[in-house]
Formats: structure tokens, sequence, C-alpha cells
């Protein structure tokens, strides 16, 4: 269908060839072909000027979103530019012409990020530049018109600036704050790579960041020589007494007008890092580092519109330490060490996505997104053993945990509140049926 939509799109016949694109963007709805197809759509739309360019802008951000084709934005961003300079917003024309230089020579596409820089330049430069003629009278108008040029390039910077401040500071959840710093540093400036290191209570970790995400462990091994080939600068975002997060941000292009307004970009992001870190503090326990209840039932709301927006499974684990006062006949600051420690295993057994809360007292409850109950039940299981394992010996007590498990699909929920009394109602069993056991809410 893409073949034959293409042979179309040669041959001139502009409706026919969207006709044949729109159902290989239906067959390949996930793939790398549906994004080709959105591209020559609106290259056809714009080319014959057809009347349903917002909408397949539209269609192709919607795409880009849900199955996060990074290489594809710069072209989003360079229809964007366009269709704005149509409709005479120029704001929106010097922004997303802007987003798409940068996105260009990050995937190496010179054409395009030569196209787009000459469109940037028309932008800025007003058409009496091309009908001035030589003469001393020409020579003062085009030392103006350049001055006009420098601070148009300069009130750009500054509205990027603004623009990208708004936009990280809307929330103040810390991962998302980070994530959308990190989207906008290789959006808009030449950012090659990034590395972010936390430094605090409960959260000590070094995150690595290319311009399509967050990378991976195998992706490293490439990532990790790269940075030798590159110019570092090294900002400090948070800093307070021995907490910190810190960030190394590694550039090919050292153009010091690009890096001083970087500088300047950043500066207006750290204080909403602070802001974003007393804002963790005030939702995370103590004792655990785990997430308190008020915020993670709202985390577990969000969870379950996305998983059934898109209809993913979602699962819970509720999990309560066995027998927790004959621990806390030893002391409370046995009981806290303890259940520092099982918060630490569990901690372990989940992924990065995984979120961890305590529900109360020594009740804990695991969110574990996109998971099936069978998988869940698989992580509830090793947790018990691991615990069970781990105070087997060598204290004065016994330390087991009573687990349930509960799922959006297999205990066929609707609400927060029902995927939560499952997940209670399994851990309860299991309390009333001998502890130290794991119940899947399903089988009840």
């Amino acid at each position: 269908l893409f073949v034959e939509a293409l042979y179309e799109a040669e041959k001139g016949n502009a409706e026919s060839a969207c006709r044949l694109f729109k159902k290989s963007i239906d067959k390949n709805h996930a793939g790398m072909i549906a994004g080709w197809s959105y591209r020559e759509i609106l290259n056809l739309q714009f080319k014959y000027q057809l009347n349903e360019i917002n909408y397949w802008l539209d269609q192709f951000k919607n795409f880009l979103k849900k199955f996060s084709y990074d290489v594809f934005w710069p072209d989003y961003y360079r229809f964007s530019a366009l269709w704005a300079k149509k409709n005479g917003d120029i704001k929106s024309t010097l922004l997303f012409s802007r987003r798409s230089v940068n996105g260009y020579q990050l995937i190496e596409k010179r054409k395009w990020q030569d196209f787009m820089s000459k469109k940037l330049e028309e932008t800025i430069e007003p058409e009496i530049m091309h009908t001035i003629k030589d003469g001393e009278d020409s020579l003062v108008v085009a030392t103006l018109l350049d001055d006009r040029q420098y601070w148009l390039q300069q009130a750009l910077e500054l509205q990027v600036i603004i623009l990208l401040s708004e936009q990280i500071t809307e929330k103040l959840e810390l991962s998302e704050t980070i994530q959308r710093l990190s989207q906008a540093l290789f959006d808009y400036f030449p950012v090659s790579q990034l590395v972010v290191t936390f430094n605090l209570f409960h959260h000590k970790e070094k995150k690595f960041f290319s311009n399509s995400g967050l990378i991976d462990n195998t992706e490293l091994l490439y990532y990790q020589p790269a940075e030798h080939k590159m110019m570092k600068k090294e900002y400090t975002l948070y800093q307070q007494g021995n907490q910190s997060v810190l960030m190394d941000v590694y550039l090919k292009d050292t153009d010091p007008t690009k890096l001083q307004h970087m500088d300047h970009f950043l500066s207006f992001i750290k204080p909403h890092i602070g802001n974003a870190l007393l804002y963790r503090e005030m939702m995370m326990d103590d004792l655990t580092g785990y997430y308190l209840k008020r915020y993670f039932i709202e985390k577990i709301k969000e969870e379950l519109e996305i998983s059934t927006g898109y209809g993913l499974d979602l699962s819970l684990i509720m999990i309560d330490i066995d027998n927790f006062r004959k621990v806390n006949e030893h002391g409370h600051q046995e009981g806290d060490k303890v259940l520092q420690e099982v918060a630490e295993i569990i901690q372990s057994n989940l992924r990065k996505n995984d979120i961890p809360g305590r529900y109360g007292g020594e009740e804990l409850l695991l969110i574990l997104p996109k998971t099936d109950g069978q998988a869940a039940l698989q992580v509830a299981h090793k947790i018990r053993e691991q615990i069970e394992q781990e105070y087997s010996s060598g204290r004065p007590y016994k330390v087991t945990v009573s687990v349930g498990v509960s799922s959006l699909e297999l205990c066929k929920v609707e609400t927060v509140e029902d995927l939560i009394s499952y997940a209670d109602n399994a851990e309860i069993k299991a309390k009333t049926t001998g502890k130290n056991k794991v119940v899947a809410a399903w089988m009840l």
C-alpha cells in the first residue's frame, strides 16, 4: 500500500495517494510505515494546498505521542512551522522552525536542517532586505537590518526560554520535571547526551538520556565511549547539605551564544527543581522512601486511566508484615529498622516504572503498571521468599509477609477502590490462613 501510494504521488494523483497512505496507516498503525505515511500525506497536503492540513497535523502528533517515534518529531515541527507561517503566526513559526532545525541536526538530516535554517532566516529577515541596492545609504540600511535581525534572534531565544520554563514547571513531580527538562534541552539546544545524578535520601541513581529518551543498560556501551568526543558542561540543579541533583550536558556544537542561552534557561529551571524536591519530601515517607497514601492513590488513578484508555492491564500487590508487634517488642527502633530493610528488599525487585507506597503502619502497596496478574504474582512470590530467607536466622525474631495480588483484567474491576479492595481481601486471606503466603484475588 505504501509503495503504491508513492507511485500515485509521483504521478501527481494527490487525493488517490492520500487515500492509499491512509489505508497504509490503518494497516500499520503502530509501525514505522505509519510514520512515513503521515509524513507523505502532509507533504502532499502542502504541495497541492489541500484542505486537511490541520487534521493531519493533529493525527501525526497523536501518533508520535502514543508510539514515541522520535525520528519523526523534526518532520512534525517542520510542517507545523510551515502551517503557522501560512496562517500568519510568526511567533509559532519561529519556535517550530527552531525545534525542527535542532531535531534534524540531532538525527543528522543535513538537507532538512539547512532547509529549515533558511526558512527561519526568511521569517526573521524582512522583505526589504531583498530590495536593497549597493551604495552608501544601502549599507546604513543593511546595518540597521542586521541589528534588527540580531535582536529578533535574541527575542526568539528569550521566548524559547520563557515557553520552555512554563512547560517544565507545570507540574511538581520530580521525575516528570527531569523528563520534560531533558526533552527541552534536546529539542532546542545542541545537546547530544545528558547524565543526571540524583544523590538524595532514598534516591541515589544516575540516569543517562539521549534524544530518544532514557538510555537502557545495553545502549550505555555505545553512549559512554561517545562522551569523550564531545564537550561537557556540568550543572548543579540542586544542592542542599548532602543532597544534590547534578546534570552533565554533552554537546557537539560549542557556539558560545547557544551555550549562554542554555545557561540562562537552566538558571530559570533551578528554583523549580528545589520546589519539586520539597514537594517530593511532602509526598514521601521518611522511613521507607515510599510514597504516602494520599499521593499514592492519585498515582493509581492515573495508571488506571492509562490502562483503560490503551487496553493495558494493571496490577497491585498488597504486603503486610506478619507479627510485627513481636519485632516492636525489641524496641521501636528495631521495628523501624526492619521496615526499612523490608522496603529495600521489595524495591530491589521492582522495575523503574513500578510505584511503591506505604499504605499504613506496616502495610505496603505496590503499583505494577502494564503488568498482568500472573506476572505480578511471580513478583509477589519472589518478594515473599526473599524476605523469609533474609530473616531465617541471626535474629531473635522471624519476619515474614502476607501478600495479596489483584489485577484489573483478572479481577474484572473498573475502579481504584475495587482494585485496592481485591488486593486487600487477598492479603487478609493470606494472613488468616497461615501467614507467610501469597494469595491471588481472582482465585478467591
